[in-house]
């Protein structure tokens, strides 16, 4: 007997979605069988589903996914640290995967800039492997993919949104260069912006300082959240 898994797919921009059933097929060579844990819903996958971005349709949005490997292809041994991997072992991975020879990812180390990048939550679900999506009981982790392995320390909800969220605001910290003792500006106090504090502050910022136009996110149980920590 086939066996499936279940998916939640959006036909449309602002149509209602759709449980569907589509066949889980063994891992291929180079290819990972996940069964998901969580996936968070992003504010990419919001302007998506809002028809202001293009996305193929039908689709199963979200790509900040986490899941237990059910399943290792050929050809996969280790993730991106170098750690090897097994059957069992609970993971994240890139959101964006590209296969083959990439002179932006060989030479200028930005594999996100790969001609034929193709991005999780981001694919048309009628074709095969169907699962490249969060919002869904499996998802195959594809050639050209990073895969990293998860500590049990960080609990699902902590790791979600590691491959997105918290990898955009780390590689803005980057890029600022933030050092020890400096004060640091972050305006808007959304997700990324909370993570650009915690992180400024972790690279040795003397001052971090939140500022936002939307009065809920000033506040919090113990009063304004835009004062300097």
């Amino acid at each position: 007997m086939t066996r499936t898994g279940r998916a939640v797919v959006y036909p449309a921009p602002n149509a209602p979605f759709e449980i569907r059933e589509y066949p889980v097929r063994d891992a291929r060579e180079n290819e990972v069988l996940v069964k998901i844990a969580m996936s968070t819903i992003c504010r990419s996958d919001i302007h998506s589903y809002e028809g202001r971005r293009p996305n193929p349709c039908p689709g199963i949005l979200g790509h900040e996914i986490i899941g237990v490997i059910e399943q290792i292809g050929d050809g996969v041994r280790e993730d991106l640290r170098g750690d090897p991997l097994a059957a069992g072992d609970r993971i994240t991975w890139t959101e964006y995967f590209a296969d083959g020879p990439s002179y932006y990812r060989d030479v200028h180390d930005m594999p996100q800039k790969a001609p034929g990048l193709r991005k999780y939550g981001h694919d048309h679900v009628d074709d095969d492997p169907h699962f490249l999506g969060g919002f869904a009981d499996y998802c195959y982790i594809l050639p050209g993919t990073g895969i990293l392995k998860l500590p049990e320390v960080l609990s699902d909800e902590e790791a979600t949104p590691l491959n997105c969220g918290v990898a955009t605001m780390i590689s803005v910290t980057e890029a600022a260069a933030i050092a020890v003792g400096e004060t640091v500006v972050v305006q808007g106090l959304g997700l990324l912006g909370i993570y650009g504090c915690a992180i400024a502050k972790a690279r040795g910022a003397a001052r971090v300082i939140g500022l936002d136009a939307v009065p809920a996110r000033r506040r919090s149980g113990s009063g304004p959240i835009s004062r300097s920590t």
